[in-house]
């Protein structure tokens, strides 16, 4: 993704489809105009300490937008990751992210229970997680399984408190371990061109007993949605 990207050119993507959308653009299409904010963005440029090591490059997001916008009256964190590096995998940059703007939203919940205890419904904040990912980063996986444990954790602590809705539309999918998820959260709201399962089209493809082509557009949809 580019280090940085003006408001008017995210205010121009939400025409684009939601399938075709970057993150970045995602995360800025699920609130309302004029309040999103990123959250430890590219300018921060927090990058994975492991990649360079094993020859591989960098995003300076960890494929995974964080940010917080308004809907209504409601404060919406949301979370939403980048399939086009490194099919969106969770390693330990991109998994503290996600569990810091957990974080933030419960911090939130406490503090409009104090101030809006006659009317939380109308303000009760709500957490937003736009998934794009193959599943956890093989070259960081303890990490990876770490974050997907405290993600879940996260997820319970909301229950009652902050709802957590998954949204399923990217290329990419929601695959892999960290597709569990998704399973954990309030509800899962999905495209006809969304995919969920615990293994990816390209992975079965190579692994399978049986011969299947990844590129099958009609075959991956009836295997995974």
């Amino acid at each position: 993704m580019p280090d940085e990207v003006s408001r008017d050119e995210l205010h121009k993507a939400q025409d684009k489809s939601f399938l075709e959308a970057t993150a970045q653009e995602r995360a800025y299409g699920l609130v309302n105009d004029g309040t999103f904010t990123e959250l430890v963005g590219p300018q921060d440029k927090l990058t994975s300490p492991h990649l360079p090591t094993l020859g591989e490059a960098v995003s300076f997001d960890d494929d995974v937008v964080t940010s917080v916008g308004m809907v209504g009256n409601r404060p919406v964190f949301v979370i939403s990751q980048e399939g086009r590096f490194i099919g969106g995998a969770v390693g330990e940059v991109h998994g503290a992210k996600i569990v810091g703007i957990f974080n933030l939203a419960l911090a939130a919940y406490e503090q409009v229970a104090i101030k809006h205890p006659g009317d939380l419904e109308e303000y009760r904040p709500a957490m937003i997680i736009s998934f794009g990912t193959g599943g956890v980063l093989l070259h960081e996986a303890n990490a990876g399984w770490l974050a997907r444990t405290e993600v879940m954790d996260q997820i319970q602590a909301c229950h009652g408190k902050a709802p957590v809705i998954s949204v399923i539309g990217s290329k990419v999918g929601y695959f892999g371990g960290i597709g569990f998820v998704a399973t954990a959260t309030d509800a899962i709201i999905m495209s006809p061109q969304g995919r969920l399962g615990p293994t990816g089209s390209e992975v079965i493809e190579r692994k399978g007993k049986e011969k299947f082509d990844a590129s099958d557009k009609s075959l991956i949809s009836r295997t995974t949605g």
